[in-house]
Order: C-alpha cells, then sequence, then structure tokens
C-alpha cells in the first residue's frame, strides 16, 4: 500500500520458501513425506493468481486499502505508482504517504527500486523486494492473491515471532468501491490480528500535491 534508491545484488530467485507450523488454517496444506506446511502464498494450487507481472503491468496507483501491522501509523494515502522498468528487469516505483503536521499535510514520496523474485516452487516471480519508506528495512513480499481484472491485491511479509503482515491494495479507479469477495477473504483468512484502514477519498484528491504529479510539497 508500495524508498531512497535501493540496488540490491539478489539472485533472481529464492532458495526456498517459507515454511508454516500447522495452525488449523484450511489454506494451508502438507507436503507429502516432507511433515511440513506450506502456507497460501507458496500453495501450487493458487500459483496462477500469484503473478507478479498482473501487478506490475498496473500503470494507475496502486492504494493500500489496509493492512495488519503498524496499525498505530499517522500516515495516510500510502500508494505507489510505477515509474518504468530497469535494463536488469527490477522496476522503478515512486511510493507515496501523507503525513501530518501542525500546518495540516505534508505529501513526501519515496522513489525505490523494486526487485522480483520467485520463491518456493513457483515458475514465475511472485514476489517484490523493497524498502518501503527509508525508516524501513527492505522486505520481501509476496503476492497472496490478485485479480488484474478486479483491481485488487494482497501482499504478504514476514514480520518478528512468526507474524505475517498483509496488505490489501486496490487500483486507484477502484479502490472507491467495495473490496472484492476475492481479495477480501483471502486477506480475512490468511491475515490475522487487528487491521488499519490507510485510504479515506480526500486521498485521490492528494495526489495533485505528489512530485510525480508535477507540483512538489
Amino acid at each position: 500500500m508500495l524508498l531512497i534508491l535501493l540496488s540490491l545484488a539478489l539472485p533472481q530467485c529464492m532458495l526456498g520458501a517459507g515454511v508454516s507450523t500447522p495452525d488449523g488454517n484450511s489454506n494451508s496444506i502438507q507436503q507429502p513425506g516432507y511433515g511440513f506446511y506450506l502456507p497460501y502464498e507458496e500453495n501450487p494450487r493458487h500459483f496462477h493468481k500469484q503473478l507478479l507481472r498482473d501487478l506490475t503491468d498496473i500503470n494507475e496507483p496502486i492504494f493500500i486499502k489496509m493492512r495488519n501491522y503498524e496499525t498505530t501509523t499517522p500516515y495516510r494515502c500510502h500508494h505507489a505508482q510505477k515509474v518504468g522498468q530497469l535494463y536488469d528487469g527490477s522496476f522503478l516505483y515512486n511510493l507515496n504517504i501523507r503525513a501530518p503536521t501542525r500546518a495540516g499535510y505534508q505529501y513526501l514520496t519515496f522513489p525505490n527500486i523494486a526487485i522480483p523474485l520467485r520463491t518456493g516452487l513457483h515458475l514465475y516471480p511472485n514476489a517484490l523486494w523493497y524498502r518501503f519508506t527509508p525508516a524501513h528495512s527492505p522486505a520481501l513480499r509476496k503476492i497472496l492473491t490478485i485479480n488484474r481484472r478486479l483491481g485488487c491485491a494482497v501482499l504478504v511479509e514476514q514480520l518478528r515471532y512468526g507474524r505475517r503482515g498483509c496488505q490489501l491494495v486496490q487500483t486507484s479507479s477502484t479502490i472507491d468501491n467495495q473490496v472484492p469477495l476475492e481479495c477480501q477473504r483471502a486477506y480475512d483468512e490468511n491475515c490475522k490480528g487487528s487491521s488499519v484502514t490507510l485510504y479515506d477519498p480526500s486521498c485521490k484528491t492528494s495526489q495533485a500535491y505528489f512530485p510525480q504529479h508535477g507540483v512538489k510539497p
């Protein structure tokens, strides 16, 4: 929901997928003969809904509607705008936030390089490695599910103490609509804990103040 330019020398595939222990979640499957469980984002049944290209082919702004971590943040209107693709296959994005100030709001943009990766048994890239803001460490964010036609997706990352952090995102043209059932269900079933809503309708009017739209804050 989404960063000073960061060049990271990483392989184009990860050596293994994150492994979870049995938690009663029907969306996890047990790998026969190995005795461990694969999380939803590494379940081959869902691979067709976890293609990174369905996300990186989007050219309009992508807003974070809600997430289940850092729920006390004062920042709102988190959204990403693709700038282009670099020669090495990585992507350049502007990640944007609206920060409260004594005078009202300040609009901040963080250019960021996002590196496409594939994890586990995925044959095609299904994740991005990027830094959200300069205050954050780079993180691997996998696609839990995406429906480009409906303009929604859920991204998941590994947090401390085994927690799963999720972002439910929608495109600028769909963000004011109800979250499509497919994305809402994937979020509700796989992303536990309280959530914070980071979007409100004023965020779209705020876009005029961001540098990529020609006016610096």
